[in-house]
């Protein structure tokens, strides 16, 4: 008789523990708060790395590689946030079948207390998870600042044999090819072996006006601008900007205009 009280009683308390635990539902709600927490502060930090991304991309790769940051800051948002959903639902499902009296409001002020946390994750993660191309549009804005650098130039977008060359200046002897670039190490490079190609060609062409035998490139930019009648020589320079926008740890964009430095 006393081993069938005995295990009534067992049985009992772990049907009381399953449907009503005060002690297990406070845990898991403590487990949700913990990874809400760990969510919010990874959400700017994946936002950093789709702006560095771009910002460190050549001008011809900055939309690839924003929009590939971007859809791997989306995955891992959303594995993350799935977690959560989880640990949400399972939270408010066992806070909400606590059964003890002395602990009844608590648990039902904590449960109220998820779901406010749970909307505002849901509000301040959704762009990240749907994949929204606000923050990838804004981060392939770097063409609107090359044109509007082009407008110090005396000869745009040149046809070359070696390409097109994007910017040169008239300024005495020594004129100027300006090849224009986002400010990282890798756009710098390409842009300088670019502009290296270009005055080779039209240090060719100066010294084929030299000896008499005409270049249709020089007379195409002395007829732009007769100041390029001038040069006997080119020299290279690049010059690069910069427009990466902030993240402030609510996951804000502060946009930023572009700033330029001469001679990268």
């Amino acid at each position: 008789m006393k081993q069938k009280i005995a295990l009534l009683v067992v049985c009992s308390a772990g049907i009381a523990w399953a449907s009503g635990d005060w002690s297990g539902a406070r845990s898991k709600a403590d487990d949700f708060k913990s990874k809400a927490e760990q969510l919010v502060r990874e959400l700017p930090n994946e936002t950093r790395k789709v702006v560095t991304a771009a910002c460190t991309a050549t001008d011809d790769d900055r939309g690839r590689a924003a929009s590939d940051a971007a859809s791997n800051a989306r995955s891992r948002i959303n594995d993350k946030y799935n977690e959560l959903e989880r640990i949400e639902r399972d939270a408010i499902d066992k806070l909400e079948h606590v059964d003890d009296k002395d602990h009844k409001d608590e648990a039902r002020r904590l449960a109220d207390d998820i779901k406010s946390r749970w909307s505002k994750i849901g509000d301040t993660t959704r762009d990240t998870r749907n994949g929204s191309d606000r923050l990838v549009d804004y981060l392939k804005r770097g063409s609107n600042a090359l044109h509007e650098h082009n407008g110090r130039c005396d000869a745009k977008d040149i046809s070359l044999d070696a390409g097109h060359a994007m910017c040169l200046v008239a300024s005495g002897d020594t004129c100027k090819v300006v090849e224009l670039s986002a400010d990282s190490s890798r756009a710098i490079d390409k842009a300088r072996d670019r502009a290296s190609r270009y005055r080779s060609q039209l240090e060719r062409e100066l010294q084929r006006k030299d000896k008499g035998e005409g270049s249709d490139v020089l007379r195409r930019l002395i007829s732009s601008r007769s100041d390029f009648a001038k040069c006997k020589r080119f020299e290279v320079r690049v010059d690069c900007y910069k427009q990466c926008p902030e993240i402030d740890s609510d996951n804000r964009v502060r946009e930023s205009s572009p700033s330029w430095r001469e001679g990268c």
